[in-house]
C-alpha cells in the first residue's frame, strides 16, 4: 500500500474540542469521498496508527480532515499539537463507506465526528446525484454541531437538499432525541432510498435495525462505526 508524506498547511477551529486540518501531498492520490486514510503517528519513539476520513472531495493534492480532541486519547492528541508546516505519513485511501447508486435519493445519516464522511459525500452526491438528498445529524449542544455554515450554504443552493438536526443536551426550539427516530417525518420514503449512516458503534448498529424494521433492505444501507480514536 502506498504512503505519502503530508505537510500541514492549515489549521481551524471548527468547536471547542474539533479542529479541522488541511494538508498537501507530495504526490497525488485519488479515493472516493466517504472514505479514510490511515495517519502514521509518532509519538513517544513508536509509531500510532489512526484512521481520519477526508472531508473534502478527490481532485487535488490537498485534503482535509476533522478531529476531534480525546483528552485521554493519543492519536487525537497528538493530531491537536501539530503546527503549521509539520509533515507525517499518511496510506492509501481505503473504506467501504462511499456512494453507491446515485440515481436514488440518498439519505446521510450521522453523530459527532461521524459527519466527516457525510459532508464529503454529500457535496458528491450533490453534484452527481439525480434525486433528493437528506442529511441527518445529531449532536449533543449547538456549539458541537459539525459543518453548519457550509450545509447552510449547500441547502441554499440546492432545492433538492433536506438539512436535520437532533440536540440531546440543549433546550431548543429544534428535534431532540435519537437521531434515527426522525427519518419517517423527513425523508419522504424509506424504502426508496439509500442510506449512509456514520458515527459510533451503538447508534449505527441501532439506525440499521430501524431502517430494516421500516422496510430498507440491508444492501441499501451502507454504514462504519467509529468510536473516539478507531473504526
Amino acid at each position: 500500500m502506498d504512503s505519502y508524506q503530508a505537510e500541514l498547511r492549515d489549521v481551524t477551529e471548527m468547536t471547542p474540542s474539533v479542529k479541522h486540518f488541511l494538508f498537501e501531498l507530495d504526490k497525488s492520490w485519488s479515493f472516493k469521498p466517504g472514505q479514510h486514510t490511515v495517519f502514521d503517528l509518532s509519538i513517544g519513539g513508536e509509531t500510532v496508527k489512526r484512521p481520519y476520513t477526508m472531508t473534502n472531495t478527490d481532485g487535488s493534492n490537498s485534503f482535509t480532515v476533522a478531529v476531534k480532541k480525546y483528552d485521554d486519547g493519543t492519536g487525537s492528541v497528538k493530531m491537536h499539537s501539530l503546527s503549521i508546516g509539520d509533515t507525517v505519513i499518511v496510506n492509501e485511501p481505503k473504506g467501504n463507506l462511499y456512494l453507491r447508486d446515485t440515481s436514488d435519493d440518498a439519505v446521510f445519516v450521522s453523530t459527532g465526528t461521524g459527519a466527516s464522511p457525510m459532508i464529503a459525500m454529500l457535496q458528491a452526491y450533490l453534484e452527481d446525484g439525480d434525486g433528493h438528498a437528506y442529511y441527518l445529524h445529531g449532536e449533543r449542544t449547538m456549539e458541537s454541531r459539525l459543518f453548519t455554515e457550509s450545509l447552510v450554504m449547500l441547502e441554499a443552493e440546492h432545492d433538492d437538499l433536506t438539512v436535520m438536526h437532533s440536540l440531546s443536551d440543549d433546550d431548543w426550539d429544534g428535534r431532540t432525541g435519537r437521531i434515527q427516530s426522525h427519518l419517517p417525518s423527513v425523508v419522504d420514503d424509506l424504502s426508496a432510498a439509500t442510506h449512509y449512516v456514520c458515527g459510533v458503534p451503538q447508534m449505527v448498529v441501532d439506525t440499521e435495525s430501524f431502517l430494516e424494521d421500516h422496510g430498507v433492505p440491508s444492501d441499501q444501507i451502507v454504514a462504519e462505526g467509529w468510536e473516539d480514536d478507531a473504526t
